[in-house]
């Protein structure tokens, strides 16, 4: 107790009195402060920034090429599936001089295909017998293709020639031929399953023994389930020519193959359908004969001439498609029985209402046929139906007659004589085919040949009453010296002949109809000639030609179509045409005359025939419609002019005065002569000259003309000798001059048809007048 109560404090001690203070305590706390927060930020950032700047920077790496031709520093592109991965930033030669070497900046992002497998090349526009590629450098300028491979990173590379064949890691199927030699195939040309492209043609090479090709192929995956190892493969490329004395044959698949080469395989029915594997092998046969997987079919025939085992061919829209295999004699019916192979690719028309006959030649008043068997031998058409399939066949006597039940347009086009068509042939608009020839005939009148037409249903509403056709077969051409023209409608109408129409702009015409008839016209430019024929009879045929120009006011309107002498041989017809806008001009009292060009001191004109040759001009007239015409030998008589002012100079001579020459009015021309002809009685000659408006007010009553043409000398033994002129233009051409008296003496206008005397030489007081006359001024 007395301890406790010593420690309390007292309330009336001194210590009460004092503030108590507190003794500070201090505690250490643990990690980093928060002013270290600032550098730690700083420097996450700039670690974030050095990441981005590496992502960002390019790779550098080079490739050496053969030559530098088409790579330019600071534009060539690396690209890969057609999306930029780099850049040429510089070119330079190599250490050798036999190459250059391109350093490349790559996308960062392009780094893992930067392996030692992987491949550059350049790429640039190319044209060669397999195709046309590198299109697209025309626009985008060339550019470096890569294609990534496995391997170590790599930084050097060597640029290969060539796009290199794709891997066997490419979807699809990848197989290999090998034949006794390569023939017309070429790198990307098609592999062909019934006419439609499935593969194509990667690579070639001999084999190791060189006693032959081995040729890989790539099989697209969606068409990879077509082949079997049973599968037969021959070449479809190229041109087969084959024939004897009794036949000559060509053998030609689709044009793509004629020209790039190609390969085509079929699967019989009796050989192992085991799907194939990459890696399969398969012997490439020569064509479809050789790999024995035609088709076989029966056809009976009343008349087997012309028919020769292994040579005569069936043919289907000018392509061969079988062969004649067998001819065998049935003695029950009296007839033929040909077996034929059949190209397994057309087993579409190995159907029922399928329709066969032989083709040969045959002329008669019923019709033409088989004019093309003349070059390539008798051979069987086929004309394919619909329904199920089917191998035994009775063959037509003839071709078949036009089916009107066919859905689609049946025309009519009449010609003078046959074109380059045959059934099958073409019709084209626009150079679309939109039909074909069915057959052809002479007319009831055996004059002329009624060729049968069929357009297709969706392309009827093409055809109009007033269409246009004509023969595009072949090449066209046409020209001078201002130069040449050629025109191909098609490839496909060079090779197999074609017609094609158009429909004339600005003239509404009703639907064709079945079984109209239309003209064909014989090419392009007579077809689109919508206008009028006329004649022209000339004295004689100088300078005249088909193609010759007719022209107003110097537009042409018209050319020359033939020239030919009369039945007579007194005049020469000139069978011309007039362009639709310029058939006004035909009509009575129209004038036609050639223009050839004119040289001389008096008087030099159209000079553009020396180059563009001569024209036939026409004057029009205001009578009646008319189409034949008689030619005038020269141009006509310059008529009155209704404008300006008419006037006629008398003068004893003619002096060198001609039509054409100049009226001048202080050394201006202000009019010009128009004719000259010798008074009524003999003794002088009228000159007819027309004043221009506005230079009429120039000539007043007392007017006075002079000549004055070439060149006046004055010679005196005791005075100088004077040579006066009025121009260099009166010395070359001849001349008239005009003055009027000064205001004074000026007297009343002129009228029309006042005559004057033309002076032989001017007065000196005439040089003097010097009047004011306002050119506006009415008479």
């Amino acid at each position: 107790m007395t301890n406790k109560q010593e420690d309390e404090p007292q309330p009336n001690q001194e210590s009460e009195n004092i503030s108590t203070v507190d003794e500070a305590v201090v505690v250490e706390k643990e990690g980093i402060g928060f002013v270290w927060l600032v550098p730690l930020i700083a420097i996450l950032i700039g670690g974030w920034l050095a990441y981005e700047h590496f992502k960002e920077s390019p790779i550098i790496i080079t490739i050496s090429f053969d030559n530098g031709e088409g790579i330019v520093a600071g534009k060539t592109e690396i690209r890969y599936q057609g999306i930029k991965a780099g850049v040429v930033r510089d070119l330079k030669l190599n250490q050798s001089l036999r190459g250059v070497t391109a350093t490349v900046e790559m996308d960062r992002q392009a780094e893992k295909a930067l392996t030692t497998d992987t491949q550059f090349w350049l790429v640039k526009p190319e044209i060669s017998i397999s195709g046309v590629s590198g299109l697209d450098t025309l626009v985008t300028g060339n550019y470096i293709a890569l294609y990534p491979g496995d391997g170590e990173p790599q930084r050097h590379y060597t640029a290969i020639n060539e796009r290199p064949p794709i891997g066997d890691a490419e979807p699809g199927l990848h197989v290999m031929l090998y034949a006794d030699d390569l023939g017309s195939i070429s790198v990307g040309a098609p592999v062909n399953y019934k006419k439609i492209k499935v593969g194509t043609v990667q690579d070639y090479s001999l084999k190791p023994a060189a006693d032959g090709v081995l040729i890989r192929l790539h099989i697209f995956p969606e068409y990879k389930h077509l082949l079997k190892q049973g599968t037969r493969f021959w070449n479809s490329g190229g041109i087969d020519v084959s024939g004897s004395l009794s036949s000559f044959n060509i053998r030609t698949d689709s044009l793509a193959t004629i020209i790039a080469g190609g390969v085509s395989f079929f699967t019989p029915e009796n050989v192992s359908d085991t799907p194939a594997k990459n890696g399969d092998q398969y012997f490439l046969y020569e064509h479809y004969d050789g790999a024995n997987v035609g088709l076989l079919m029966q056809l009976r025939l009343t008349d087997a001439e012309g028919l020769v085992e292994n040579q005569t061919k069936l043919h289907f829209k000018g392509y061969e498609i079988g062969t004649v295999r067998e001819i065998n004699y049935l003695r029950a019916t009296g007839e033929t029985l040909a077996i034929l192979n059949v190209n397994p690719e057309f087993a579409d028309v190995l159907v029922e209402g399928s329709q066969f006959w032989l083709v040969k030649p045959e002329l008669s008043l019923s019709g033409i046929s088989g004019l093309d068997t003349i070059v390539k031998g008798n051979h069987i058409e086929v004309a394919p139906g619909r329904g199920k399939p089917k191998f035994d066949f009775v063959g037509l006597n003839s071709a078949p007659q036009i089916g009107y039940d066919i859905p689609g347009l049946h025309l009519t086009i009449t010609s003078r004589e046959l074109p380059s068509v045959s059934r099958g042939t073409p019709i084209l608009y626009r150079k679309v085919p939109v039909g074909e020839v069915l057959s052809y005939s002479f007319n009831s009148k055996a004059n002329g040949i009624d060729i049968h037409a069929h357009i297709k249903p969706e392309f009827e509403h093409l055809v109009r009453e007033n269409s246009r056709f004509w023969n595009a077969s072949g090449i066209s051409a046409s020209g001078g010296l201002g130069g040449i023209n050629v025109r191909v409608e098609s490839l496909a109408s060079v090779i197999k002949g074609g017609l094609a129409f158009y429909n004339p702009l600005g003239l509404k015409a009703k639907a064709a109809k079945d079984g109209t008839k239309f003209k064909l016209w014989g090419d392009y430019d007579e077809a689109h000639e919508l206008g009028l024929n006329i004649t022209l009879l000339f004295n004689h045929g100088d300078g005249l030609s088909e193609g010759t120009p007719l022209k107003y006011q110097g537009v042409k309107v018209g050319e020359v179509k033939s020239v030919k002498l009369n039945n007579s041989m007194q005049q020469v017809v000139a069978k011309a045409f007039l362009e639709q806008d310029a058939e006004d001009l035909a009509k009575e009292g129209t004038k036609f005359w050639l223009v050839s060009a004119s040289l001389g001191l008096a008087k030099t004109a159209n000079l553009e025939t020396l180059v563009t040759g001569k024209y036939i001009e026409i004057k029009p007239g205001s009578g009646d419609r008319k189409t034949q015409f008689v030619a005038l030998p020269k141009p006509p008589a310059v008529e009155v002019n209704k404008a300006g002012l008419n006037l006629v100079l008398t003068a004893p001579t003619r002096n060198s005065l001609k039509k054409g020459v100049n009226i001048y009015y202080r050394q201006v021309p202000v009019g010009e002569v128009k004719g000259y002809a010798l008074a009524d009685t003999a003794d002088h000659v009228k000159i007819f000259v027309n004043i221009y408006d506005p230079f009429t007010a120039l000539v007043r009553k007392n007017s006075k003309f002079w000549n004055s043409s070439g060149v006046s000398v004055d010679l005196g033994l005791f005075s100088a000798t004077k040579i006066r002129t009025e121009s260099l233009e009166t010395i070359l051409e001849g001349g008239i001059s005009l003055a009027t008296p000064d205001n004074h003496l000026m007297d009343v206008p002129a009228i029309e048809g006042e005559v004057f005397h033309l002076h032989s030489e001017k007065k000196t007081t005439w040089e003097a007048w010097s009047p004011t006359i306002h050119l506006n001024e009415q008479q």
